[in-house]
């Protein structure tokens, strides 16, 4: 059995003032750093080794043997791509996990 893993990142606050403190940091932030009027702001999380999708396996060896790179590029070949990735959606079990950041402001 096959398990398409996708993982998704986001932050969770511990208490409403919490999350009212990391709003108000990053308002001020925000009009501290306004000097250009085309400034840009965005905000992201990294996680060391973070990989937003992983393919999973319920035991070593049990894929089916046209699961290979060398099946795909022979099926890439051959423009039949599509099929082949029909195929696979219909092996593989989708499953989400969320990596949260658990934030407390004092």
């Amino acid at each position: 059995m096959l398990t398409k893993i996708t993982f998704q990142k986001a932050y969770l606050f511990d208490s409403v003032a919490s999350k009212a403190a990391f709003a108000r940091a990053k308002q001020t932030f925000r009009i501290a750093h306004n000097h250009d009027t085309h400034q840009d702001f965005s905000e992201s999380m990294s996680v060391a080794g973070f990989v937003p999708k992983m393919l999973g396996e319920l035991a070593p060896n049990l894929r089916p043997a046209l699961l290979s790179q060398c099946w795909f590029l022979l099926f890439s070949l051959l423009g039949l791509t599509v099929p082949y990735r029909w195929w696979f959606g219909s092996i593989a079990v989708p499953t989400t996990f969320r990596v949260s950041k658990r934030l407390t402001c004092r």
